[in-house]
């Protein structure tokens, strides 16, 4: 409605100043009313294309306006987007190395400290928190497509690195209550994908395994490859 009101506005007087020239020839003798007729005409020859014009560049004008504001919109969405997945994915960083710093790994010959398992589900409360905020970019990828410039592997590639730090945090789920005080730390070597996720980084010639951490930085350089020029080609002029 918004854009037809100029248009709206223009027949609205047109149609009044037609009902003025009816009623005024109405009432005027017939030598009035030619030359009534004669005036009009010029003024319609020097002020109507005018006036249509000035119309439709007010109008060209406004929809450039709303095609550079959708276009900063836009922008700005996919930065926030793109902030909000570093953000998550340096989280998951964090936590590895906090856990692997209090050698929280099966490689130790230690026995578990009340200090230990506090850290221990600290850190893995944490990672609860950024597998949340992965499912959640994953699911608005998926409601962003037009944002996104239907971006497929975008939210495949999310659904993958959600995956991924899901199944770490189900290690802990299930193997947590088996844990005490006195309990070998070497017992998280059964934790298979937490396992994996604390070790060192495989050589390129060794294969990846399932929660290995290689396999996230993998994933986030596909879904950078898809978001960078998604970023640089939405900012605006």
């Amino acid at each position: 409605m918004r854009d037809r009101l100029p248009y709206l506005i223009a027949l609205a007087v047109a149609i009044l100043a037609v009902c003025l020239v009816g009623v005024a020839l109405a009432v005027l003798p017939a030598a009035d009313q030619t030359a009534l007729l004669f005036e009009i005409a010029k003024a319609c020859v020097g002020v109507v294309p005018v006036a249509i014009f000035g119309v439709l560049v007010a109008d060209l004008l406004r929809q450039r306006d709303r095609r550079k504001d959708r276009a900063q919109r836009q922008y700005e969405y996919r930065r926030e987007f793109r902030a909000q997945l570093i953000e998550a994915y340096n989280g998951v960083k964090h936590v590895r190395r906090a856990l692997r710093g209090a050698g929280l790994t099966p490689k130790s010959a230690a026995l578990f400290s009340a200090a230990d398992l506090q850290g221990l589900d600290s850190r893995l409360e944490t990672l609860i928190g950024t597998q949340l905020a992965l499912e959640t970019l994953k699911r608005e990828a998926r409601a962003a497509r037009s944002i996104l410039d239907g971006q497929d592997d975008l939210a495949r590639h999310l659904e993958r690195l959600e995956t991924f730090v899901n199944f770490i945090v189900k290690d802990w789920e299930k193997g947590r209550p088996d844990l005490a005080v006195g309990t070998p730390v070497v017992t998280l070597e059964s934790w298979s994908r937490y396992a994996a996720f604390v070790a060192d980084h495989p050589t390129p010639k060794e294969p990846d395994v399932d929660g290995s951490f290689r396999v996230a930085s993998d994933l986030m350089e596909d879904i950078e490859a898809v978001l960078i020029p998604l970023v640089q080609h939405g900012i605006p002029d």
